[in-house]
């Protein structure tokens, strides 16, 4: 946790507003077009500009960070998975499976009845899941299909979850941008503290 535990559950597990929109890194970057990706963390491209080159502050220049994270995408679902890289194509469909999740489940919030959609779009990722050969993720949607058919769920049996437990705070991205200037970098910082 990079917070306090209260200000976390606050802010994460309480919040309605956290599970509204999947936001994912790359329609960042569509819409910050005058913006330039200066750093990311977790650090999804190497870098291997030299110590103090500032002649290109742009990690995803000519499309190559986006092309990297399309590769390690998958590890974000599991970060145990030690698989330097995957299927870009396989990343690209598991992304636009947690987002049809996620707004799943922000409608489990609106009624009490069990969304057999949600759980087909669990059966999506678990077949991924074992084609890449990746068993925790594929025990960990399979823990969380047997929790929920119960008719109640209590806070002691999701902690004593043996895999699904582990998976929560694992969806945080950190990404730093520079605003771009068209006038040149002196420009747009003077600009900036203005």
């Amino acid at each position: 946790m990079s917070r306090l535990k209260a200000d976390w559950i606050n802010d994460v597990l309480l919040n309605p507003a956290t599970l509204v929109e999947y936001i994912s890194p790359q329609s960042l970057l569509m819409l910050l077009k005058d913006f330039d990706l200066l750093g990311t963390y977790p650090q999804i491209k190497e870098p291997w500009s030299w110590y103090k080159s500032f002649s290109n502050p742009d990690l995803n220049r000519n499309g190559e960070w986006t092309s990297e994270y399309w590769q390690k995408a998958h590890r974000f679902l599991a970060t145990n998975d030690h698989h330097n890289e995957s299927n870009p194509q396989i990343n690209k469909t598991l992304d636009g499976l947690c987002k049809r999740l996620i707004e799943h489940v922000v409608q489990i919030r609106e009624h009490d009845f069990i969304d057999r959609q949600l759980l087909h779009v669990i059966e999506k990722i678990s077949n991924i899941a074992r084609i890449q050969q990746n068993e925790f993720l594929e025990t960990v949607l399979g823990e969380f299909s047997d929790i929920y058919f119960r008719d109640t769920v209590s806070p002691v049996e999701v902690s004593q979850m043996s895999h699904f437990r582990e998976w929560f705070g694992r969806e945080t991205m950190y990404l730093s941008f520079t605003q771009r200037s068209q006038t040149g970098w002196a420009k747009g910082i003077e600009a900036f503290q203005l």
